[in-house]
């Protein structure tokens, strides 16, 4: 069974280390609605823990999004 999401990835501000994260699924989520939510999200950073400095919240920013398949 193959299994869609649309995801992104993000990448540190201090170690440019580049995460992906997920989203959602296909099934969650439209194509437009998840390009508006990547769009309106891309001009200010995303705050998550990074392995560079442990126990700090990072800034990060949405470098690339879209869809990816899973067998």
């Amino acid at each position: 069974m193959e299994k869609r999401n649309w995801e992104y990835d993000v990448k540190c501000r201090k170690c440019s280390k580049i995460t992906r994260m997920h989203h959602s699924t296909h099934e969650q989520t439209k194509v437009q609605d998840f390009k508006i939510w990547a769009s309106e999200h891309s001009t200010f950073p995303i705050q998550k823990q990074c392995s560079c400095d442990n126990g700090m919240m990072m800034f990060h920013d949405i470098v690339s999004f879209g869809n990816v398949h899973w067998l």
